[in-house]
């Protein structure tokens, strides 16, 4: 890893030159704490403006890391399993998740989400039941907070999208599909209650929230947003569309994180960076854009608003790299 000096210093250098951009870069640099998550020479690790902290032990790749009230959270998995977390660290203390969830072992529910809230812990995923009354009772749709399980609704089969989770003003919000007279339904939950939209939007989905602001996306025959608070359904008509990793918000601003290309406000903007095309993860916060990007041979950068502040070189193997990045004003 090669982290290029600190922030202030770097980003003043380069914008010494660029008239009327040094005074805007050295507000943001020094207002804003960057954390990224990855895991470097087969140990997994975090950066804070770019000095890393190793987390124990290194078998676990950092998947996704949230930064709040001075306190740094990071859910990890083991590379055979892939879409899922096993894991997670606070402050650098690792929790088994058998022990956390009070579950043998061989019975740990797949973890789909990861979130936090004002120092609560939310896990979204899927229990088995390995005694079930009923077929249709063997697969628990749930989350806990803390802990401690609420199940939303139960399956004889297995989920295949994973959902996600967030809280706004004290309620608990799911994106989900849910099987409604045997017919599957892409909605959201909140708390325990579904709210099924259509039978279309099958593939990727996601939510988010901020103070002001709860947004869902769905993709299938078309992509869109909702806005959960007034129900104005936004779609995105872009001919290009392709698949949508994560919904970002920013204050009133919406972002959809493609692989090459974002949208803000369902306006599509493409990477141009011949070198640096596709996106890992990117943070949006007042408007300063940070990315985690790569290329065909696996190296990475982290970008402020289009300024490379770190790099990764191959190999990015066995979990090696840059996987996760979070932005907190100091």
């Amino acid at each position: 890893m090669k982290t290029l000096l600190s922030f202030l210093f770097l980003l003043v250098f380069i914008f010494s030159c660029r008239e009327n951009n040094t005074e805007e870069l050295e507000k943001t640099v020094a207002s804003y704490d960057v954390y990224i998550a990855g895991r470097e020479n087969n140990q997994s690790c975090y950066w804070k403006n770019g000095q890393k902290t190793n987390l124990p032990p290194s078998i676990y790749i950092p998947r996704k890391i949230i930064a709040e009230n001075n306190h740094v959270y990071i859910a990890g998995r083991i590379p055979t399993v892939p879409m899922n977390y096993q894991t997670f660290w606070k402050d650098g203390i690792r929790f088994d998740l058998d022990q956390y969830l009070n579950v043998p072992v061989t019975n740990v529910p797949q973890i789909f989400d990861f979130y936090v809230k004002n120092g609560d812990i939310y896990l979204l995923g899927q229990a088995t039941n390995l005694n079930p009354a009923t077929p249709s009772e063997r697969f628990e749709f749930c989350y806990w907070k803390n802990g401690v399980k609420t199940i939303l609704f139960t399956d004889e089969f297995t989920q295949n999208d994973s959902g996600s989770i967030t809280v706004h003003d004290s309620k608990v919000y799911v994106s989900a599909h849910k099987k409604i007279n045997g017919v599957s339904n892409f909605g959201y939950f909140i708390n325990t209650t579904f709210y099924p939209l259509n039978t279309n939007y099958t593939y990727r989905n996601g939510i988010a929230s901020n103070s002001s602001n709860l947004y869902l996306y769905g993709t299938g025959t078309t992509l869109f947003y909702r806005n959960l608070l007034t129900n104005i359904q936004t779609p995105i008509l872009s001919p290009s569309t392709g698949a949508i990793d994560k919904i970002i918000l920013d204050n009133n601003d919406v972002y959809l994180q493609s692989k090459n290309k974002y949208y803000k406000n369902s306006s599509e903007i493409l990477i141009t960076d011949p070198q640096y095309s596709f996106i890992q993860e990117m943070k949006v916060l007042d408007q300063n854009i940070y990315m985690i990007r790569y290329n065909d041979n696996g190296e990475q950068k982290v970008f402020i608003n289009n300024v490379e502040i770190q790099s990764f070189m191959p190999p990015y193997s066995f979990g090696n790299g840059l996987h996760s990045i979070d932005v907190v004003q100091n």
